[in-house]
């Protein structure tokens, strides 16, 4: 898309994929607050886009040129949408309740809450022994989508394409657009 700014993170290596995956977002989220920028863009490397670049660059300038920084904490350019609402923007979706780390927008003033999330969910990992069906961090982040801002492109704007899964430990099609 030619966006600027972006800064790739090499995954922290470990025996358990989610808390390898927890320790990324955490370094992430820890770059994120500690940066100058209003907000941050996170792409796993197994995102890609689903829409035409020129079209995606375009939703994402209008919702930044229209969308005022304390009207959202966090937008997914894709997820799993479990429930969703109205919101009064046409190009989102208001998210209640989702799942996915794979493309995501943080406000800078949500990164905080959204880094100390991660860090509970690394932290529990490490200390119960990878249980990734409670403690990855998308259900740690599915308990704040009811009480803050969180939101969807709609229509979503790419997919996690088929890939090999560090926490599933094998290849993993979502097929979710």
């Amino acid at each position: 898309m030619g966006a600027p700014g972006f800064d790739i993170i090499k995954a922290i290596p470990h025996s358990c994929g989610a808390l390898e995956c927890a320790l990324s977002h955490v370094v992430a989220m820890q770059m994120c607050a500690d940066s100058d920028a209003a907000a941050c863009r996170v792409l796993e490397d197994d995102f890609e886009l689903t829409v035409d670049p020129d079209a995606a660059r375009a939703l994402l300038d209008r919702f930044f040129d229209e969308v005022p920084d304390a009207g959202w904490d966090v937008v997914y350019l894709r997820s799993n949408v479990i429930v969703d609402r109205a919101s009064p923007h046409a190009m989102l979706r208001r998210i209640v309740n989702a799942q996915t780390a794979s493309a995501y927008i943080v406000s800078k003033h949500y990164a905080p809450k959204h880094l100390t999330a991660y860090i509970k969910s690394a932290s529990l990992l490490n200390q119960f022994g990878c249980n990734k069906d409670l403690f990855a961090i998308d259900r740690f982040t599915m308990a704040l989508q009811p009480f803050d801002k969180w939101f969807v492109f709609h229509p979503k704007l790419g997919k996690q394409r088929k890939d090999f899964s560090d926490i599933e430990q094998l290849t993993v099609d979502h097929n979710m657009r």
